[in-house]
């Protein structure tokens, strides 16, 4: 009998981490498009050099566009750009593309081609990150705890320019998979961290006090 119920305490707490992802979810997705957005600044900036650079940008620029009115011509230029592009434009449409796919509800499909832009070594290393970080997400609703472990801990350092979503997202799986002092850690760390994003930090106090809602104790910073 008391496996059982240890067994619905666990759902409840899943159900309700799961629930603050829902909440907040598309705000933290936001967040890391803008850094696509900012990354895609950057190396749209750096594909200028090449000749083929101010045509692979506005076939890019049209792919997008294309995305809103018909998700399968969309998709077909974005793989024209990937085949076809400069690097830095070629690694932006894999990953417009990856995201596309997330939107269109094909989570499988999305963490596939996230995985293989994480796992590619000849993808610059900042967007490979961000993947990551994306990818993260994404496991949040069909990873485990462990496999989002190991994909952002390398990226959880405080140097590091992705840390602080890197540790939300494992904040987030931890509360998740029920493991409340690896939460409370993360989380009280985001907190106290005045470098974190406010949008970061005010998620995280929510969560805090979620989890203190649970009874889980503070742990001694």
């Amino acid at each position: 009998m008391t496996d059982i119920f240890s067994e619905i305490e666990e759902d409840i707490r899943k159900d309700r981490a799961k629930r603050m992802w829902d909440r907040f979810g598309k705000y933290i997705i936001g967040g890391a498009l803008a850094l696509v957005l900012a990354v895609a600044g950057w190396r749209g900036y750096e594909a200028y050099n090449t000749g083929q650079a101010q045509q692979a940008g506005d076939r890019f620029l049209d792919a997008i566009a294309q995305l809103e009115a018909s998700p399968e011509a969309g998709f077909e230029a974005l793989e024209t750009v990937i085949e076809t592009g400069p690097d830095g434009y070629a690694e932006l449409a894999r990953f417009r593309a990856a995201s596309a796919t997330a939107e269109a509800g094909d989570s499988d499909g999305a963490i596939t081609s996230f995985q293989a832009i994480v796992d590619d070594a000849s993808v610059t290393p900042i967007i490979r990150d961000v993947a990551r970080v994306r990818l993260g997400y994404l496991l949040l609703d069909t990873g485990d705890a462990s496999q989002i472990e190991g994909l952002l801990l390398p990226l959880s350092e405080p140097t590091h320019a992705f840390s602080h979503s890197a540790r939300e997202v494992r904040a987030f799986a931890a509360m998740k998979a029920g493991n409340q002092a690896q939460a409370l850690a993360l989380f009280q760390e985001l907190v106290a961290d005045f470098s974190s994003p406010e949008p970061i930090r005010s998620r995280a106090r929510v969560a805090l006090d979620v989890l203190a809602s649970e009874g889980a104790a503070a742990l001694d910073s």
